[in-house]
């Protein structure tokens, strides 16, 4: 028996399977059938029979893969705005108001910041991210929020751009800061990634 070409049928199987495990992997990593699985409503069995050329995956299994992959990318590129507008590799849209200044209240530290079209937007930094930074008091919180102007200014910016606002009120949690010292002074520009 001579070693021919595969067969249409076997070059079809790992091609599938192939195709199916990049997808897995590259959705969800080293456990991805179970996850697949799970988010695309069919039983593990299913797709470990898909994988193994036992049975065919269905248009519709397909279709809601690449939904997946569309959803992913989308997801991934809004992280990866937010991001470059947090670590100051893309300019600020919101600049802070020269000679403002920050005040803090019960809420937290509120700041001033303007558009280019002249627009206000009070900003608001939370008493809860000054506390899990260990900052009780509101004079301290002001202190805090000095030291890192800069950050808390990007990061209002950066929830501007992404259109995360309430009327002119941006609110900023624990989760939309990344702090970094006022080292190269107000308004530099970090060196683009």
């Amino acid at each position: 028996m001579g070693m021919g070409p595969p067969h249409r049928e076997e070059t079809r199987t790992v091609t599938t399977n192939t195709l199916l495990m990049a997808i897995g992997e590259l959705l969800y990593g080293t456990r991805w059938q179970s996850d697949l699985s799970r988010d695309i409503h069919v039983a593990d069995r299913t797709i470990r029979r898909w994988f193994s050329g036992e049975d065919h995956v269905p248009y519709g299994a397909w279709r809601d893969m690449y939904h997946r992959l569309e959803n992913r990318a989308v997801e991934t590129e809004r992280m990866k705005f937010r991001l470059a507008g947090l670590l100051g590799a893309r300019a600020m849209t919101l600049q802070p108001i020269p000679n403002g200044e920050a005040n803090s209240d019960i809420d937290g530290v509120w700041f001033a910041m303007t558009s280019s079209d002249g627009q206000i937007y009070r900003c608001c930094a939370s008493r809860g991210f000054f506390q899990d930074h260990g900052v009780e008091k509101q004079t301290g919180q002001r202190a805090f929020f000095l030291e890192y102007e800069h950050s808390f200014y990007m990061a209002a910016s950066a929830k501007y751009d992404m259109r995360e606002f309430n009327g002119r009120v941006i609110k900023l949690g624990p989760h939309d800061i990344i702090l970094m010292p006022n080292v190269l002074g107000l308004g530099s520009k970090i060196a683009p990634i």
